[in-house]
Order: structure tokens, then C-alpha cells, then sequence
């Protein structure tokens, strides 16, 4: 009978934890995304998930013709504070891991000009340039919305914030003949600074999504 008792018990604990427990899909500018929301406290609430999605387009950067794909990658935690909780508005803040990067490949050229000199190469010799701009792996994240899978049956899910994710970090390589040669190691050197100086706005990345949540029965 003890057993069985304990038995019982883990399972109204576990079901007791999984109550006021809902799940979301959203569409935004950090990709597609699905989501858990617990309920902690009144008015409080956790939510988790992750985000993805990806896509190429061509880019054309001090006249050189590049291939580019954005790959928008992350997790986030975040803490949700209802001060209305019939309104379903919410104060959030909390962090991603982020993911996210862009990466381009030079497309074929007679001639490439990089750097502050414009110093030009002959096609042959640098090959083909491939570069990745990263940021912060870790981002603070503070917005606002509205909707709280926690409560509503069925609930409008809106966000809108901003991801602090640093500075980006950007690197640029050529495999031709002169790859390893310091004037051109140089030139795309100063080319990557000018791309983080031209890419600066995005250490605050925005935040605008909407899906659609459902609260789970499960008691």
C-alpha cells in the first residue's frame, strides 16, 4: 500500500506541475518560433523556446558581388510580468542564446577592391572571399507584449522588444594565390572593420513577433 500510495503521489506532483502550462508558434524578425509558458506566481510567468530560420540573397559590398544567408538561430528564456493579467498585457526580460549569423562568398570577379586604400587584385589571385559577421553569444533581452498561454484557453501571442547582442565580429578570408599575402591580409582586414562600423545599428537588434498560444489541460 505504501508503494502504491507513492506512486500516486509522483503523479499528482508531476501532473501538478505541468499545470498552467501553455504552448505557442510565432512568426518574427528572430525567425519562427515555438515556445513553453509556466505559470511560477501570480502574475509571473516563465517562457522558453527557440527560434530559426534562414535564407540566402545576393549582397553587393565596396563593389565586390557576394552570396549571402542569413542564419537566424537562438534560444531564449524569459521572465513575464502580468501587472494586468486580465488584459493579457506583460513586462518581459530575460536572455537568448544567440545563434544567429551571416556568412557570404564572393561571387567570381576580374577584379576585387578591399580596404581603405582600394587597392586593387587581380581576380586569380585572391579566389574566392568567404566572411561570417557574428555577435554576442549572449544577449539580454527587455520588451513588452501581450498574451499569456499560461491562462487563456487560446491567446493572440505579440512581442515587442529589443536583443542587446554586442558589437558584431567580422572576419574575412581569401584562398587564391596571394591569400597569404600581408597587403591583401591587410586590405580585408580593414574591410571587415569598415563592415562592423557599417553594421554597428544591429548591437541592438529588434524584436516584433506574432503567433498564436493554447493553454494545456492536463489536470
Amino acid at each position: 500500500m505504501r508503494a502504491w500510495h507513492a506512486v500516486c503521489c509522483s503523479m499528482a506532483f508531476g501532473t501538478a506541475a505541468l499545470a498552467d502550462l501553455g504552448v505557442g508558434a510565432r512568426v518574427g524578425t528572430l525567425g519562427l518560433g515555438i515556445e513553453a509558458t509556466k505559470s511560477l506566481v501570480p502574475m509571473v510567468n516563465a517562457r522558453g523556446g527557440f527560434n530559426f530560420f534562414s535564407f540566402g540573397y545576393d549582397a553587393e559590398v565596396s563593389g565586390v558581388d557576394y552570396d549571402a544567408t542569413l542564419s537566424l538561430r537562438s534560444l531564449h528564456l524569459l521572465a513575464d510580468y502580468h501587472p494586468l493579467p486580465l488584459l493579457g498585457f506583460r513586462l518581459s526580460g530575460g536572455a537568448l542564446i544567440n545563434l544567429n549569423e551571416l556568412e557570404v562568398v564572393s561571387q567570381p570577379a576580374i577584379q576585387f577592391t578591399f580596404g581603405d586604400d582600394e587597392i586593387p587584385f587581380e581576380g586569380d589571385d585572391v579566389g574566392t572571399v568567404t566572411g561570417v559577421v557574428e555577435f554576442s553569444a549572449f544577449a539580454p533581452y527587455l520588451g513588452l507584449g501581450w498574451g499569456n498561454a499560461a491562462s487563456s484557453r487560446i491567446a493572440l501571442a505579440l512581442d515587442l522588444g529589443v536583443v542587446f547582442q554586442g558589437s558584431p565580429a567580422v572576419e574575412l578570408k581569401a584562398d587564391g594565390h596571394l591569400a597569404d599575402d600581408p597587403t591583401l591580409r591587410t586590405s580585408l582586414e580593414e574591410e571587415a572593420a569598415n563592415a562592423e562600423d557599417d553594421l554597428s545599428a544591429f548591437k541592438f537588434y529588434p524584436v516584433a513577433s506574432i503567433g498564436l498560444s493554447v493553454k494545456l489541460d492536463l489536470l
